[in-house]
Order: C-alpha cells, then sequence, then structure tokens
C-alpha cells in the first residue's frame, strides 16, 4: 500500500457514512469517506453483533495530495442485535481514526429518491419501512406519499443530528397533510432530540408526509432516517434503569406495542453514560440497592423509610386530576454526615422537570434544588442534626403521568474519582515516543496517588514513566514508545484503570481538540468511544538529544541539541516545546527550521533561578495548521541548575 505524499500525516477522520445504518438480520454496505480513510485495513465495532464481511478501500494514487478518500464496507448485522447507534473506528497504517457511527433499525430499509420535492413527484412508501435520506441543500424539502388506514395509529418518526453521529446536523421537522393541503400532524425537534408524531386518521386514503430541516439548511451533513408505518412508539418507561450486573423488568407505555413488559440486561461494569433503549429514551445503570416507590407517600408523615445506599424508582402519577403528585422518602442521619441526593430523569427522556427539597422531621425545610444537570436536582447535603429527614420530589409545574418517571439516589459522601485518558486513541510508530496525559478528578476527600493499568498495548510497545497520579494531583503525563523496527500491529482494545483507596475506575477516552480565544491556543476534550492502540508506519519525525543532561548556572545559559529523523518527504519546520520548566529558566530558539535536523535550544537561568534537579519534557509538533498537530517526544532531559 502506497502512503500519502503531504508532508504531514493528517489522522484519519471519518466525515460521512452512506446509508447511516442497515436492518438487524440483514448485511449492508456503507460508503465510509473522511480524511485517509481510504488507507483502512479493518473496522473495528463496539459490539460483538456486527461484523465486517468485506472491505475495499479506494486508496488514493501513488503521490496524491488530496487526504480524502473512501472506504466501502459490507457489514453483518446479527438478528439479535439491539436496536440503536454503534460506534466504529477505522484502522489504518496511519493510525486509527476517530469514531464513526452506524444504527442498527428494525425495518426494511430504502434510499432516498430524487425528486421528491412535491406531492406531484413524492415517493411512495409502504411501511413499516426505514428510508435513508437526506435534505440536501437549503430550502430542501422532501416529500413521501403514505396510504393510512381508518382508525390505526400511524407513526412518522425521524432519526437525526446527535443521534445518528457528530457529523449529522441535520434537525427534522415532520409535517403531515392532506391530498387537499390540509396540515394534520406534525412534530420537530424542538420537542425532542429527534422528530416522532402518532397520527390516528379518521379516514383511509393518500396522505403527504413532507421532511425538511428546522431551520431549511441542507448540506451533505443532513442526514436523517425516517421510519414510517404501524410502528410501535414508546413513551415511556418504569424503572428508567437498573442495578449494575442485574436484568431489570421494565413496563413500556406507548403505541402499538406488542406486550407492554420487557427485560433488559444491565452491564457488568458501570457505563460512563446512560444506555440508549428507544429513541428518546436512555437507561441508567447505577451502583445501589434498588427500590421502587410505594404509595401513599404524599406527605411527610406518609413518606417511604429507605436504606442507605439506595436508588429508589418512581413516577409522579397524580392521584385526583386536580392534585399534583409529591413523593417523600425517609432517611436516618447522624450529625454532621454529609449526603449525595440526586434525581434523574429528564436527561433520561422523562418529562419531568424535577425539584429536590430536603425537609427535616418537624417539616421544615432545609436544602432545595432545581435544575443542575439540566433540568434534574442535585444536592450535597451535610446533617445538621441526628434524626430523620426526608428528600421530596415534584414537578416545578405540577404535572404527572407515566412519562414522568425518575431514578432518586441517595447516599453517603465517600472518596471517589473518575478518569480520563488523552489523547482517545494510541497511535504510535517505530522508534517514536507519544505523550499520554491521564486525569483525574478526585471528590470527596480522595487525595491518595492513583495507580494506573494500561491493558491492550500492542507487542513491542512500553509505557515510560511511573504507571501513577501522585497524591494530590489531578493529572500524570507518561510516555508510550515502540522499539525501533516494530511492525505495524493490528488496532487493539485499550483499557486504562486507576485504583485509589480499593476503588477501582476505568478511563473515559477522550479525544483532543483545540480552538483560538482571543488569539490564544486552547485544549478541549470530549468523551469519546472505543479506545484503540496501535503501532503504524514511520512517523512524521523522530526526536532525541544530544544529552540527556543538562548543567545551567544561575545568571548563565546553555546550550542543547536537538536531533530529528525526517520521513522522507516531511521538511517543515518543527515547533519545540519545553514543560517542567523551574522558576526564572527560559527557553530560546524554540524553532526546528524548515529541512534542518539539527538544532540548538538555549537554556537560559536568571540569577534568582530555583537550584536544583528538574525533570524535564521536549515535544517537537509536526504541523498541520495552527489548530492541527502531532506532538513527538524525546527521552526525558535532566536540568541541574546549580549556582
Amino acid at each position: 500500500m502506497t502512503l500519502p505524499a503531504t508532508a504531514q500525516t493528517l489522522r484519519p477522520k471519518v466525515r460521512s457514512v452512506v446509508p447511516t445504518g442497515g436492518q438487524r438480520g440483514t448485511s449492508v454496505e456503507l460508503a465510509i469517506a473522511g480524511v485517509n480513510i481510504g488507507y483502512g485495513t479493518a473496522l473495528v465495532f463496539d459490539s460483538p453483533g456486527i461484523t465486517v464481511a468485506a472491505l475495499k478501500p479506494e486508496t488514493p494514487a501513488a503521490g496524491a495530495k488530496n487526504p480524502e478518500s473512501k472506504l466501502t464496507a459490507t457489514l453483518a448485522l446479527a438478528p439479535g442485535l439491539a436496536l440503536g447507534r454503534y460506534a466504529f473506528r477505522v484502522a489504518t497504517p496511519l493510525g486509527i481514526s476517530e469514531p464513526g457511527y452506524v444504527t442498527v433499525g428494525q425495518w426494511p430499509e430504502v434510499a432516498e429518491k430524487e425528486p421528491n420535492n412535491t406531492p406531484q413527484t413524492a415517493q411512495v412508501l409502504t411501511g413499516p419501512v426505514t428510508v435513508n435520506a437526506k435534505s440536501d441543500g437549503a430550502e430542501d424539502v422532501d416529500v413521501y406519499k403514505v396510504t393510512l388506514t381508518a382508525n390505526e395509529p400511524f407513526v412518522a418518526e425521524a432519526l437525526a443530528g446527535p443521534t445518528l453521529g457528530a457529523a449529522a446536523t441535520m434537525e427534522p421537522v415532520l409535517v403531515l397533510r392532506d391530498t387537499e393541503g390540509h396540515e394534520v400532524a406534525s412534530a420537530s425537534a424542538l420537542a425532542r432530540p429527534d422528530a416522532r408524531f402518532v397520527f390516528t386518521p379518521r379516514k383511509s386514503g393518500e396522505y403527504f408526509l413532507l421532511v425538511r430541516d428546522l431551520r431549511y439548511q441542507g448540506s451533505a451533513d443532513h442526514h436523517y432516517r425516517l421510519s414510517v408505518g404501524k410502528l410501535p412508539a414508546v413513551t415511556s418507561a418504569f424503572p428508567l434503569g437498573g442495578r449494575v450486573g442485574t436484568t431489570t423488568h421494565l413496563t413500556l407505555s406507548g403505541t402499538n406495542l406488542a406486550a407492554p413488559d420487557t427485560a433488559m440486561s444491565m452491564p457488568a461494569e458501570l457505563p460512563f453514560e446512560p444506555l440508549p433503549f428507544m429513541p428518546g429514551l436512555r437507561l441508567d445503570v447505577g451502583p445501589y440497592p434498588e427500590v421502587t416507590e410505594a404509595e401513599p407517600n404524599d406527605t411527610i408523615a406518609q413518606g417511604q423509610r429507605v436504606t442507605l445506599p439506595v436508588t429508589i424508582n418512581g413516577q409522579l402519577l397524580s392521584p385526583s386530576p386536580n392534585r399534583p403528585d409529591i413523593d417523600n422518602f425517609r432517611f436516618a442521619a447522624t450529625k454532621g454526615q454529609v449526603f449525595l441526593l440526586e434525581v434523574l430523569a429528564s436527561r433520561l427522556g422523562s418529562k419531568l422537570d424535577g425539584v429536590l427539597t430536603i425537609y427535616n422531621k418537624d417539616g421544615g425545610e432545609q436544602f432545595r434544588s432545581d435544575d443542575v444537570n439540566g433540568k434534574d436536582p442535585f444536592i450535597t447535603f451535610t446533617a445538621p442534626h441526628d434524626g430523620e429527614f426526608t428528600a421530596q420530589v415534584t414537578d416545578l409545574n405540577g404535572r404527572s403521568g407515566t412519562d414522568f418517571g425518575y431514578r432518586l439516589r441517595i447516599a453517603l459522601a465517600a472518596p471517589q474519582f473518575s478518569l480520563g485518558v488523552a489523547p482517545d486513541c494510541l497511535s504510535v510508530g517505530p522508534g517514536d515516543r507519544i505523550p499520554v496525559t491521564v486525569s483525574a478528578t478526585r471528590q470527596y476527600g480522595l487525595d491518595s496517588e492513583i495507580a494506573l493499568s494500561f491493558e491492550g498495548l500492542p507487542p513491542g510497545v512500553q509505557l515510560v514513566g511511573a504507571p501513577l497520579i501522585p497524591r494530590g494531583q489531578s493529572e500524570v503525563t507518561l510516555f508510550l514508545t515502540a522499539a525501533a523496527g516494530t511492525m505495524p500491529s493490528p488496532a487493539l482494545p485499550l483499557k486504562v484503570t486507576g485504583t485509589a483507596q480499593g476503588i477501582t475506575r476505568r478511563a473515559q477516552a477522550l479525544q483532543e481538540e483545540y480552538v483560538k480565544e482571543n488569539d490564544q491556543l486552547k485544549r478541549t476534550t470530549r468523551p469519546v468511544p472505543l479506545p484503540y492502540a496501535s503501532v503504524t508506519g514511520p512517523s512524521d519525525l523522530l526526536v532525541a538529544l544530544a544529552s540527556e543532561r543538562l548543567e545551567l548556572k544561575a545568571g548563565q545559559t546553555a546550550e542543547l541539541v536537538v536531533k530529528l529523523t525526517r520521513k522522507p518527504g516531511f521538511d517543515a519546520k518543527v515547533p519545540l516545546i519545553v514543560t517542567g520548566l523551574p522558576a526564572g529558566v527560559s527557553v530560546t530558539n524554540p524553532e526546528v527550521p524548515e529541512k534542518q535536523s539539527e538544532h540548538k535550544l538555549v537554556f537560559k537561568a536568571e540569577g534568582t533561578a530555583a537550584i536544583g534537579e528538574v525533570r524535564l519534557t521536549l515535544l517537537a509538533r509536526s504541523v498541520v495548521d495552527e489548530l492541527r498537530f502531532s506532538p513527538h517526544a524525546a527521552p526525558p532531559l535532566t536540568l541541574n541548575v546549580t549556582k
């Protein structure tokens, strides 16, 4: 395979997937396009139920400078595959791509057929069916013709935007009209992440379904999946989750449901996010024992007693038409104990705009919370005295119904932490060394060191540096290095974990991005799925030092020679960054000119510079533009500042 002739290697990036999904139990052929995607040698998914039956890379011609390329993949979707969106990555000799996404549906699938912008050219659909489509340009309106039967509920649903993946920007609006042009039903993405309506016609006949973007925009990224027919439409589920490692039995509400009950196996490990369940609904996976709300509990005196820690599954179901439901739960506390109380509802798809209030045994209000996490309240409560307290859940607007479910977690605050690892995928070339940062969010007194473990590193790849986050610190930067001559490896799943005070947590993969704010470069991260590691082909450059120790006297300067091994064709200038400099020490001339392979860095110590030895890190950047670059690290440098 001939690799690209661009001076700087661009990380593979998935820009589009067409179609955006397929029906489970069938095979689907996807056209995957993006930066350096045509060099793909494998696809990796977050489900064993998706297998690659065929892979056809469209490798660019030798010498091609355009990084955009394509890959055709034929996927086999298992019959029992859960419905919803799945992440994948493309493995290439240039590294592992950013995530792409494919959605698994339940119904037969067809492609949109243009032109379909008027009732006269409307595409005829016979449900149940899913259409893979897009809003091609500004003010594009797609029109579909459907035949409905009187008194039979008809469901139309468009999945788009975040539901299909980060590249999809469509915000769908659905409008159903009769043959005379009268609007009889509609829905938009303003009310939920996607658009759905249920319409029961009074008379049989033909109707026209119009699909457009909320802002009348359109582009190659404005994809949507439209499903129509006598489809099941779940509007609520109870409970809205379950305990990790158990099976939860759910009661469903909605239209055209074959059965009102179903079972869901909760994963054996706590996920980073709630689980997608149905369009608009997600399920929380919790760590605590679970109980179900028991009525009557509308007053503090009737409050349901619970033992902590606990997750309470509740619904606000009004006892009478003009009386809002109020749920009360009583728990015992000792003076000075700190409790965490959290309502999970809106983020799971519930209509509840929750209000959480804590009362003492005499009914005196102690604390009230609303809209901390979106519309979900959260309270950190310190008991002012021994006794019993009540946690009360209400809706801000006094509403109730089966779609006003919630989960209330109550537990004593205990030391805990969460971890993130960046970059999200670790791709290292032979002889190269790349930085890896593991960050910790410490909570409720956890101050001890966090021991780290990296599972899934390819053969020939080693971790450099002590794998721990020191006591009281929030992050550590380690390095991955591949021995010279190491052959490229398949992409392997990467698992980074941390352990402290008997608690083990898995690190969330974080994709790094850089933005300009007030002429300053700012690093941001966002969580992504599927962390992987691989050995790539040759890196753009390797960095070495003439000496890994530098003596520097206060008030003087010292030179350090930096040596680069450039990949053929990589002649660009190379910025150098030195981190860990002590107070009073600076570096001048931190850039290697074009085509040069040796460069002198000048270190200067002020007369007041801190005396002693420090460990420094020198990074050389292969730069695509000011927001895109790859760091390559030199071996650690010891700087000794003397009087």
